[in-house]
């Protein structure tokens, strides 16, 4: 294990890195100056920490700073053997770190930006080799090094980074078990906002990754123990020498730093009375759920979705599909359906109208879906960023928003939560409340942190009553138990009687919260959430009305000042009345009798409504994605894009379909240089290769061969991915790319059959993974499918039916061959279509054998099993 052994002067360390910085017009805050020597003098003691300081105090620039000293003293000490540094961190995050390098690095650190496909990290890793003298810091995303960790040898470095170190909290996560097997050394550097999230298991799994000697597995339950009640003097005392040793974390309060005030405001509102009659549906028709969630035969999981789906109701009844009426059109009753969209739409006016830009959060992309509808129909500039989100896309759509005037960005919780700095805004919206708090305080801190100059509002909608409710109650409660930095509870990982109870409780308080005259005006905003002058948030004077709630629901005339939980006053336990009714409960009515005076107009079946409207669900499904593709054909039509995905086409009904002879071909070659066998007669041939969803061209194999066959097949791409035109099953065709009779490097010169002389190639470029799924060599045999009935039909159409493909799934974990030769059957040669299979043989020129299975049967050189020459290029089989 690398160690760090030379003694670091840290006083001239710190006074030469604070000059260096200084020579480029970059000035350290004295916190960071004070962060730096306390990690420094880690090294001197030969171990790691957790750099735990509050989001937006800049603990990227404090580590890289630690990092390239640490380096510099290292190789002073030892010349001979380079010092090596590994950061790892979200991949949202990479083009920051790579721009702070540059930043802070002091001239001592040259990061190598380790990250791409697979045939690109193959290049990657070569090139790592031959530049080796060139650079000292290897930068990578987690998924990368989970990947490639084998790689690289257990000793390799001698100093790591991991960013947003929570991800590391399970021990035994495979990523946890990477860290532990192939990135060890004496110096760890955690840097998380959030060491501890749940419980003090999390804690040791990160002390286990920083010192794994002492820190050992089979101390846990010791651990646990010791510090099971925090309560007592000695514990207290443990746990304090603890955290002076391995933990440094300070606040944005503690260091005063130049960061204005932000406030935090709980709006209370309305539901409609579809959503709550939605509401208690869902209570209904999934009753047995919660009546048996007591037994131990409960699937605790199926009570989980319970409350995901009653979550999703109070945001907005058309997250489920069938909900939203026909036609299924932009217009009002997008926001009037929801008592949550009625503010927002309110709020948002406010915002706009005073210069005020916001970041608005919900954990549910379904919930974004509809905001983007939203935003469209109100005419508001926005981006948005989730995690299908391209690597490329995020930072150019941070960039464009702290650059430009536009008023709004739409963030999943758990994408754009971490890791983006997004000062532009002065306004954080969370449509939702996220189980684990930690999640919400991350997100807030993009708004709120080094480099604001706004005042900050933090404003939270609440639909009063509902599950929602209840579930930032309990956050709150664990949020104060984090902040005490470590509890020995399990925080929100709810039991089946507690998830239960949430939801019993919800219904008791829903009745009264549902109202249909909704309507708040913007003065009613500024007097809840704070008056606005010039564009800045305007705050209290008093500290503890930073934090407030705001209850639209009742008719007082003036709530500010009140307490956060005044709402929430009372225990939220079952009471024993409550629970005696639950256990009574034999029908849902008793549901609607005893917690509910519901008006008779109400009292309809909805078990049966909502069968009726799931019968409808693939037609309301259709009806949106033809909306939706609509829309897209306008912006094409606006960029001057024409698609060229195929489209399925209805074929000529065919007599080789019904008794077609034919089998696929398995073949030694190149896909890119088509060999037919005689009875192959098509007027043309397409090569298919199969291609993610990223949008970014490969490198290596068929990808460069095709490239140099035609830049064509590159712009066609490349130019799908612009115009977000690479669905998963999609096909994209590139006509004509050349003639097999005019390809230089064709082997088909042999060929028996003079018809086969004019065969045009065309290629299909099939969309069969998404980019996440091709970094973890995964493809689903559904995709392959899809693709392959828009070739069939196009061939069958066109008479190109000769399809040429590698097997592309050899690489794969999980997509078996004989799915494919399946597939290969049902939509090529079953239809009388010719199909070849090729693997790259060891003479073939340019290439090497990468197979995993052989054809069931070769046939000798130079012939096939009839006698007839074959150019010694095919080998059949008959599968």
């Amino acid at each position: 294990m690398n160690s760090v052994n030379s003694s670091i002067n840290i006083n001239e360390t710190l006074e030469e890195t604070v000059k260096l910085l200084e020579q480029k017009a970059e000035r350290l805050r004295q916190h960071q100056i004070d962060g730096i020597r306390r990690m420094l003098e880690w090294a001197n003691d030969d171990h790691g920490g957790i750099l735990a300081d509050e989001m937006g105090l800049g603990k990227t620039c404090q580590s890289i700073c630690v990092l390239s000293a640490l380096l510099a003293e290292e190789q002073k000490a030892n010349k001979t053997k380079k010092k090596t540094g590994l950061v790892v961190c979200p991949l949202s995050v990479l083009d920051h770190w790579e721009a702070e390098f540059k930043r802070f690095g002091c001239g001592k650190v040259n990061a190598f930006r380790y990250y791409g496909s697979q045939d690109e990290r193959v290049d990657l890793r070569a090139k790592l080799m031959r530049e080796k003298d060139q650079w000292n810091v290897l930068l990578m995303p987690y998924h990368t090094f989970l990947s490639d960790a084998i790689y690289f040898n257990k000793n390799a470095f001698d100093a790591v980074i991991l960013d947003e170190a929570h991800k590391v909290k399970n021990d035994s996560s495979l990523i946890h078990l990477a860290f532990a097997e192939h990135a060890q050394c004496k110096y760890m550097l955690l840097m998380t906002g959030t060491p501890v999230q749940n419980n003090l298991a999390e804690f040791y799994a990160l002390l286990q990754v920083i010192n794994p000697s002492i820190f050992q597995q089979r101390g846990l339950n010791d651990f646990l123990e010791r510090f099971a009640d925090l309560s007592t003097e000695e514990a207290k005392e443990d746990m304090k020498d603890l955290l002076d040793k391995y933990v440094l974390r300070r606040t944005k309060a503690e260091v005063c730093i130049d960061v204005p005030e932000s406030s935090n405001v709980v709006l209370y509102h309305h539901i409609t009375n579809h959503q709550r009659e939605l509401y208690l549906n869902l209570v209904k028709t999934q009753y047995y759920e919660i009546a048996n969630s007591v037994s131990d035969k409960f699937n605790k999981n199926r009570l989980s979705s319970v409350m995901t789906n009653l979550r999703k109701c109070v945001i907005h009844p058309y997250m489920f599909e069938g909900i939203e009426p026909e036609p299924f059109e932009e217009g009002e009753h997008l926001v009037d359906a929801s008592g949550k969209f009625v503010i927002l739409d309110t709020l948002l006016s406010y915002l706009q109208r005073h210069a005020h830009r916001a970041l608005i959060y919900s954990q549910f992309t379904s919930a974004l879906d509809i905001c983007e509808d939203y935003m469209r129909l109100r005419k508001h500039s926005y981006y948005r960023l989730d995690g299908d989100t391209k690597a490329e896309d995020r930072f150019t759509q941070v960039n464009k928003f702290q650059q430009q005037k536009v008023d709004f960005f739409l963030l999943s919780t758990r994408a754009g939560g971490v890791g983006l700095t997004l000062t532009a805004a002065d306004t954080v919206i969370f449509l939702d409340t996220d189980f684990n708090p930690q999640n919400d305080v991350q997100a807030a801190a993009r708004c709120h942190r080094i480099g604001q100059t706004k005042p900050v509002k933090i404003i939270r909608l609440l639909a009063k009553g509902s599950i929602e409710d209840i579930i930032h109650y309990r956050a709150m409660e664990k949020l104060k138990l984090t902040e005490r930095f470590f509890d020995g509870e399990e925080g929100m990982k709810l039991s089946r009687v507690e998830l239960n109870e949430l939801i019993m409780k919800s219904i008791v308080h829903l009745d009264n919260a549902a109202r249909e005259d909704q309507t708040y005006s913007e003065h009613d905003i500024e007097k809840y959430i704070g008056r606005t002058v010039n564009g800045l948030w305007e705050l209290p004077k008093d500290q503890e009305d930073l934090d407030k709630t705001t209850d639209f629901t009742t008719d007082n005339a003036d709530l500010e000042g009140k307490s956060i939980y005044h709402f929430e006053g009372e225990n939220y336990q079952m009471t024993q009345s409550e629970k005696k009714l639950l256990d009574d409960l034999t029908t849902i009515d008793k549901v609607y009798k005893t917690l509910s005076a519901r008006n008779e107009s109400s009292k309809m079946d909805y078990t049966q409504m909502l069968r009726k409207e799931r019968e409808r669900k693939e037609q309301a499904k259709k009806e949106r994605e033809e909306k939706r593709f609509k829309a897209q054909q306008e912006e094409w039509a606006k960029q001057g894009y024409q698609s060229t995905n195929i489209n399925i086409i209805t074929p000529p009904s065919s007599p080789a379909a019904s008794s077609s002879n034919v089998r696929p071909q398995y073949v030694y070659g190149d896909a890119s240089k088509p060999q037919c066998v005689p009875e192959d007669k098509a007027a043309s041939v397409l090569i298919l290769h199969s291609v993610d969803n990223g949008g970014t061209y490969g490198k290596g194999g068929l990808f460069s061969v095709l490239a140099k066959k035609s830049p064509r097949i590159v712009e066609v791409y490349e130019n799908a991915g612009e115009m977000n035109d690479l669905q998963i099953g999609s096909a994209h065709l590139i006509k004509n790319v050349t003639y097999t009779e005019n390809d230089e490097d064709s082997d088909n010169s042999g060929s028996s059959t003079a018809s086969h002389d004019l065969r045009k190639e065309s290629v299909v470029l099939m969309v069969t993974q998404t980019l996440r799924e091709r970094q973890q060599k995964l493809m689903r045999s559904s995709n392959v499918k899809k693709c392959f009935a828009r070739i069939s039909s196009y061939a069958l159409a066109s008479n190109a039916k000769s399809v040429h493909m590698a097997n592309f799934w050899h690489e794969t974990q999980n997509l078996q061959k004989d799915k494919v030769h399946e597939a290969i059957v049902e939509h090529f040669t079953s239809l009388g279509i010719f199909a070849y299979v090729y693997t790259f043989a060891k003479n073939h020129r340019g290439f090497a054998m990468k197979q995993l299975g052989r054809p069931k049967k070769r046939v000798n050189e130079g012939s096939d099993s009839d006698g007839k020459d074959l150019n010694n290029k095919v080998a059949r089989t008959s599968d």
